[in-house]
């Protein structure tokens, strides 16, 4: 491969690649790097668990690429683990383009992973989140405005001081 071609393939990566100043909307955007998986982070503010609620996120020029919504659980860790599945708490979440299209919509409970509508915990000796698998690998694309609404109700009392910072995540390279 001679020197102009190499030239020009590096001018064409870099006028196509996705930077994150593109990134307009309620939230922090993050990239960890090309090597890096997930690469792209967008944390969003915290929701009390204990308060019946709704909280709409906008977002506008996210790159283009499968991306996960996940519920951080600040403060917790795998301690806490058996007290999150206990919690009755109803939490709603979705992802719904400009266009009306649903990109991701759940429903459930915080679980242990038991039930297969439930909020799976995934958790650490230093943090923990939930997820559900409908909201993994959502397709994305940079173009189109979203909306992330998270619903919490039926507000189990035991949630007093629990709070969920929603967060989205993808792209990377995931190396074997």
């Amino acid at each position: 491969m001679t020197f102009g071609a190499i030239s020009m393939a590096l001018i064409v990566w870099l006028l196509t690649s996705y930077r994150i100043s593109k990134f307009q909307g309620d939230g922090v955007i993050s990239d960890t790097g090309f090597w890096s998986y997930p690469r792209y982070h967008i944390a969003f503010n915290m929701i009390p668990l204990f308060e019946t609620s709704a909280y709409k996120f906008s977002l506008a020029g996210l790159p283009p690429e499968k991306m996960t919504l996940s519920l951080d659980l600040p403060g917790k860790s795998e301690v806490d683990r058996i007290m999150l599945s206990k919690l009755r708490s109803k939490i709603d979440a979705s992802v719904v383009d400009d266009q009306g299209h649903v990109v991701c919509k759940v429903s459930g409970f915080i679980s242990d992973g038991i039930t297969e509508s439930g909020w799976i915990i995934t958790s650490t000796n230093s943090s923990a989140a939930i997820y559900q698998k409908a909201c993994v690998d959502m397709p994305i694309h940079n173009h189109r405005t979203y909306v992330l609404t998270v619903r919490l109700s039926d507000v189990d009392p035991d949630s007093k001081a629990i709070y969920l910072k929603p967060y989205i995540s993808g792209g990377g390279n995931e190396l074997p």
